[in-house]
């Protein structure tokens, strides 16, 4: 006989089972492969997935950012730790950008993507800042112009926004500024 029909006189449960079988689960759902929850944080934990993706832009646009934020040293150092995903409804990756990635210079940054996609879709750049080089003074943003990626009129203003809400929400680092209002 053959698989399709192998698996209708084996009962709707062995059907289901494969049904909703992942690539990375065998087709027996008793049997599993992927990782259990304490591996997953185990991972995370040690530069898991996350933090080793390395989040490029389709069309990159930047410009610099007027009128210059600078980041104090304990927020910058909150904003560095990022914000990863803990569950599926988590929508967004903060992650910090190394110099490397940034430029290929001293600077360094950090990027808002997308979980699911893992698209970027703001990225701002930053450079040492203050007597003691501890704060970050932001040089640009850099954001996406794929309307594919992202599907918004306004996407420097849009990238703009999102970087000043997580910055306040998330992290508790105010870049507001009294001529320009974050609000719709």
């Amino acid at each position: 006989m053959n698989r399709l029909a192998n698996i209708l006189f084996q009962g709707p449960l062995r059907l289901a089972g494969m049904l909703r079988a992942s690539p990375m689960q065998s087709t027996t759902p008793t049997e599993r492969t992927h990782a259990t929850t304490e591996e997953a944080t185990d991972e995370e934990e040690t530069g898991g997935s996350w933090r080793e993706r390395k989040y490029e832009f389709s069309k990159p646009v930047s410009a610099a950012w007027d009128e210059a934020r600078v980041i104090p040293s304990d927020g910058w150092e909150r904003m560095k730790k990022g914000l990863w995903p803990q569950q599926m409804e988590d929508r967004w990756v903060i992650a910090h950008v190394a110099a490397a990635e940034a430029n290929g210079g001293e600077e360094e940054g950090i990027v808002l993507a997308r979980s699911w996609t893992g698209y970027p879709l703001a990225q701002i750049t930053v450079i040492p800042s203050g007597a003691d080089g501890s704060s970050r003074r932001i040089t640009k943003i850099t954001w996406e112009e794929d309307e594919e990626r992202w599907r918004v009129d306004d996407r420097k203003s849009e990238a703009k926004k999102h970087v000043v809400r997580f910055a306040r929400g998330v992290f508790r680092v105010d870049l507001t500024n009294d001529s320009e209002s974050d609000e719709d």
